[in-house]
């Protein structure tokens, strides 16, 4: 069976509502504000171009999550709960989508502050200080959003000893020990940390550049 036919047979009308209705909320509404507020007035036509690539980007993301998915990373993955939801639809596939942003907020920061340094003239006259602001706040009301559809936060915490690496992989979620070496075990877990200092790097470079 060829990718399209597998696509094909899996969909359901949950799928189509979900998609559908993120499409509206992610790519109509945006642009229906922007004209509302006369925001493209103020903008040149770089402006213009960008502001739409990161539009178009935004979805194109998850068509290449269900490519992923019929490709074959069907595990326990983002492409998994993005293919499910856009596809399948139902309110589980809902919770377990929604979950993997919860669990990643520095993901979270990263796309919004990236939004803030893009040269589209929108956000000038903005205070770098408040940007800063506004990027906790559009968190902080992610993860109400969130209390309300997979429950408050449980967390497990283990006993024992304060140590560099037992931070690092209790909190912050890394895999592996030092016993290889530290060069070894930050490499392993270079992803994450890649993603928390481009996270920090944006937010200063915000309250740099203004």
């Amino acid at each position: 069976m060829s990718k399209l036919d597998t696509l094909l047979s899996d969909y359901k009308i949950g799928g189509i509502i979900f998609t559908s209705v993120y499409v509206v909320s992610t790519l109509v509404i945006p642009n229906l504000l922007m004209l509302k507020d006369r925001q493209f007035k103020t903008m040149d036509l770089t402006a213009i171009v960008i502001w739409f690539a990161v539009l178009i980007t935004w979805q194109l993301m998850i068509i290449f999550s269900i490519y992923k998915y019929l490709d074959g990373d069907r595990g326990d993955s983002y492409n998994s709960y993005t293919y499910k939801i856009f596809v399948q639809g139902g309110w589980y596939n809902f919770q377990k989508w929604i979950s993997y942003y919860a669990e990643n907020l520095f993901g979270d920061i990263i796309l919004v502050a990236f939004i803030f340094i893009l040269p589209m003239k929108v956000f000038d006259k903005i205070d770098s200080l408040y940007k800063v602001q506004l990027v906790f706040v559009k968190i902080g009301l992610f993860l109400l959003f969130v209390h309300f559809i997979i429950g408050p936060p449980k967390y497990e915490i283990p006993k024992g000893k304060l140590t560099v690496v037992n931070y690092f992989n209790q909190v912050l979620k890394f895999e592996g020990d030092e016993k290889k070496g530290y060069l070894a075990y930050f490499y392993n877990n270079k992803a994450e940390i890649i993603q928390i200092l481009l996270s920090f790097f944006l937010l200063f470079f915000i309250i740099i550049r203004g």
